[in-house]
């Protein structure tokens, strides 16, 4: 072990590798902002399997995210394939990059349920579906309406109650003796009906994936008892952000409940836990993350040792020294003393704006300077604001002045339209009571069946308590109310359904797909969606070839492989993970969207009291501090330079307000900022312009106004590339 001992220590600080080789006692780890946080990971992993020899199926590593999980995994295959030409013995270690425990909450548990599961445990086959948000908001929402109380409640606050219950591990039944007000008896019907429903479907909803193995560990201690003597050690990221539930499935997996022989014989006293995060970078509260638990962890496991990771790789010194000057006012957190691993000697740049549109011309100007004078690329620049809402001003500038630009989280993959259909098609091919599904596809194509076709068919199962599918194969039985040639139509589907289920039992993953589409030719379908536009319809079939893509990485499974690709489609929802990373251009996003990345150049914008912090956080003491770790997230994706900026007046809410700066621009030190006033620079009045006149522009160069429309200009430009463009008048100076 000294031969590896040593390999690690020549690859990890002193304060990483403390932690990474310590598995005598459980762990947490504080990784401040960029300190290495999935690299101390990815060596107590290794050391586990090389140095420990703990087999890969006995350790458990929990992640939030997709991207984390699979960043994760590549580097333990590369690590493991250096350790197996390094270390004597080690080629006899592998590490499978299908077959291990690492994998975010909602994918390990959704794993385990497949596993585990048992139908007279809670009415759920092995080959139970997952539902999207927008299928089980479907379901709710229909429930709603047919019991006529979708005006009293709506069904999204409705939706995000029951998630919030779940989320809690609250059940159905337990609510109903809970409830206290009319909306309450609302929300506890719905609840109940939702999950019938669910279960007569056999499909669960994403927060299920988690409250099922919290009840299961609870009703059924032999299941519980299997995964602890399994799961020796257990490894969980970004812990300071787990919620109620997460957190007790970890304490389930660590509480010893059965001390016997065959626990003693492996010398397992207690499966040994890792929790490893930064409270400094909480910011979930509001989702239901409860950082009292990460700031508790003694109380729960007293033995637990705490290593500080305290070195930032990523950040140069005076953005570190800003981001804990900031964060050293909170109050309830662990001590710690960030230091930077880089040099320099720059300071942050404060910009003070008129408003929301000088702000955001003015800073798309700057970086548009920097880009061309120091010759960066559009992905060296980063936007960050506290909502949503902020970024329209800049999006309206960035399309005028053509700069490319992506905003995170504005757009998923498997939201297309094209996308769902197919995925649909597959969900339906593995779990034939997934009416949610069918009700999808009995109708792509077009098959002529209408809505009152449907709503009848519909109605029989809920009435029979049977799923829609049933009700299809004894499509006759309903002769009195569906005629015959729509009874044909039911039959030629249910034909089509026969054949696919027929080819899906020697078929890899991509090839059922592509039988899909051969079959209902869904390339036409597009097509005619298209309205005959060939191009529209060749690039959403684009979309279907990626799907097929994904199908390939299933293929060596077999047929088990559908499975296991529906089962990935069901986990991949996060829109940051799936955005395009190959065009060149600006990020733009909210700062609880840039958790977990970095920029060499941040502007953060709109830094202002009722901005950032939130009106509403002023007033309370812990939304005030999750604000607070907010603005370090915030401060912390900047690698070489950040930019802060402020405007004098802001509309919301169709109102102009003026407020002050945030008050957390004073908590950093004068010495580390230096502050320019832009507001002044808006009164400058504008030349005068004319048809005919030769003017200049930013990015398009020079080009000629051929006519001019109140403050809006149509310029040729002599540059062929950018042609005639709408330009306003303010972008533009004489040649």
């Amino acid at each position: 072990m000294s031969v590896l001992n040593d390999y690690i220590k020549t690859k990890l600080n002193e304060e990483q590798y403390a932690s990474a080789v310590h598995t005598d006692t459980s762990a947490l780890i504080l990784a401040g902002a960029g300190s290495g946080k999935t690299r101390v990971l990815t060596y107590k992993i290794a050391y586990l399997m090389f140095g420990k020899s703990i087999p890969l199926s006995h350790i458990l590593a929990v992640t939030f995210t997709n991207k984390a999980a699979k960043e994760m995994k590549e580097r333990l295959m590369h690590l493991s394939e250096e350790l197996s030409t390094t270390l004597p013995g080690a080629h006899k270690i592998h590490f499978s990059r299908n077959n291990n425990w690492i994998g975010t909450f909602h994918s390990i548990f959704l794993r385990i349920l497949k596993e585990d599961i048992d139908q007279t445990m809670f009415g759920f086959t092995k080959n139970f579906g997952v539902y999207d948000t927008d299928e089980a908001f479907s379901l709710i929402k229909k429930i709603m309406k047919d019991d006529k109380v979708d005006k009293v409640i709506t069904p999204k606050e409705v939706k995000n109650y029951i998630s919030k219950l779940k989320n809690e591990g609250t059940t159905a039944d337990m609510y109903a003796k809970m409830v206290q007000t009319p909306q309450d008896n609302i929300i506890a019907d719905t609840y109940k009906k939702y999950q019938t429903q669910l279960q007569i479907t056999n499909a669960m909803d994403f927060d299920d994936l988690l409250l099922y193995p919290y009840r299961m560990f609870k009703d059924y201690p032999e299941i519980l008892k299997k995964r602890q003597i399994q799961f020796q050690y257990i490894l969980v990221d970004e812990a300071q952000d787990t919620n109620w539930i997460q957190f007790e499935l970890m304490k389930q997996l660590t509480q010893v409940i059965v001390r016997d022989e065959t626990l003693h014989n492996q010398g397992l006293k207690k499966p040994n836990i890792t929790l490893i995060g930064d409270d400094f970078q909480s910011i979930y509260g509001r989702r239901g993350a409860l950082m009292e638990n990460f700031l508790n962890v003694k109380k729960i496991w007293p033995d637990i040792e705490i290593f500080k990771l305290q070195t930032n790789y990523r950040s140069k010194p005076h953005i570190v020294h800003a981001g804990s000057a900031v964060i050293k006012n909170n109050t309830k957190q662990y001590e710690k003393d960030i230091v930077a691993h880089r040099a320099g000697n720059e300071k942050i740049v404060i910009f003070n704006h008129t408003d929301e549109s000088s702000e955001a011309l003015n800073i798309v100007e700057f970086i548009a300077k920097l880009k061309e004078q120091n010759n960066k690329q559009w992905s060296d620049f980063a936007i960050l604001y506290r909502t949503n809402a902020q970024s329209s001003p800049f999006e309206q500038v960035l399309v005028q002045e053509g700069v490319p630009y992506k905003i995170f989280g504005a757009f998923r993959f498997f939201d297309r339209k094209e996308v769902k259909d197919i995925v649909s098609y597959l969900k339906y091919l593995i779990n034939n009571r997934d009416n949610v599904a069918l009700k999808r596809i009995i109708n792509i194509p077009s098959r002529k069946l209408g809505d009152t076709t449907i709503k009848k068919i519909e109605d029989t199962a809920l009435t029979q308590e049977v799923s829609m599918h049933d009700v299809l194969i004894a499509i006759d039985a309903l002769s009195a109310d569906i005629n015959m040639p729509t009874r044909e139509r039911l039959k030629e589907f249910n034909k089509l359904i026969e054949y696919l289920l027929q080819k899906s039992t020697d078929l890899t993953p991509s090839g059922i797909i592509k039988q899909v589409i051969a079959q209902i030719d869904y390339k036409a379908h597009l097509l005619k969606e298209e309205g005959g536009n060939q191009q529209a319809a060749d690039d959403r079939y684009a979309n279907i070839g990626q799907l097929i893509n994904m199908g390939e990485k299933y293929d060596e499974l077999g047929i088990s492989g559908l499975s296991r690709l529906m089962d990935e489609i069901s986990l991949l929802t996060d829109a940051a993970e799936n955005a395009d990373e190959s065009i060149d251009s600006i990020k733009l996003m909210t700062v609880h969207s840039s958790k977990g990345l970095e920029f060499k150049n941040v502007f953060l914008v709109g830094v202002e009291e009722n901005v950032f912090p939130l009106g509403n956080a002023r007033l309370e003491v812990k939304l005030l501090e999750e604000e607070r770790r907010l603005m370090y997230v915030a401060i912390t994706r900047a690698e070489d330079h950040l930019f802060i900026s402020y405007a004098d007046s802001r509309m919301q809410w169709g109102q102009t307000m003026y407020n002050r700066p945030s008050r957390f621009l004073e908590e950093i030190p004068e010495e580390l900022k230096k502050t320019y006033s832009l507001a002044e620079n808006r009164s400058f009045s504008r030349p005068s312009f004319d048809e005919g006149d030769i003017v200049s522009h930013k990015l398009f160069g020079k080009g000629t106004i051929i006519e001019i429309r109140g403050e809006i200009a149509i310029i040729k430009f002599q540059n062929t590339t950018f042609g005639v463009r709408k330009v306003p008048l303010k972008l533009v100076s004489p040649a």
